[in-house]
């Protein structure tokens, strides 16, 4: 909605909209979906915020992560292996996903009569 707000939408509730999630479902395990859910945080601090928040929030990213899998380490705790396994993984988030140079939205821009 943020995107949608800049651009002049008002995003509004639609009480009996329904919205199917896939990529939840092809995520074998806790850890796939941490990275995925990282990689968007990494995005989304790209694209929205610049300069010196920028750099701090993802490093606060990739520092709680980091906290996180020491502290399953450290505490032994085998139900948190999910937060080790994306830690070790961070090389698949850290930088977001990856960028999209071309846009269905930019086509309808470029739309020409005459």
């Amino acid at each position: 909605s943020v995107r949608a707000r800049r651009a002049g939408y008002r995003p509004s509730i639609t009480p009996r909209a329904t919205i199917v999630h896939k990529v939840g479902a092809s995520s074998k395990t806790r850890a796939d979906k941490l990275v995925l859910l990282f990689a968007g945080k990494v995005t989304y601090i790209d694209v929205q915020w610049h300069g010196l928040p920028r750099s701090v929030g993802k490093l606060l990213v990739l520092g709680g992560v980091a906290l996180r899998a020491f502290a399953a380490v450290v505490t032994s705790n085998r139900a948190c292996g999910e937060w080790r396994r994306t830690w070790a993984r961070r090389a698949e988030w850290r930088e977001g996903f990856p960028r999209v140079t071309h846009t269905v939205e930019s086509d309808s821009r470029e739309v020409t009569t005459g």
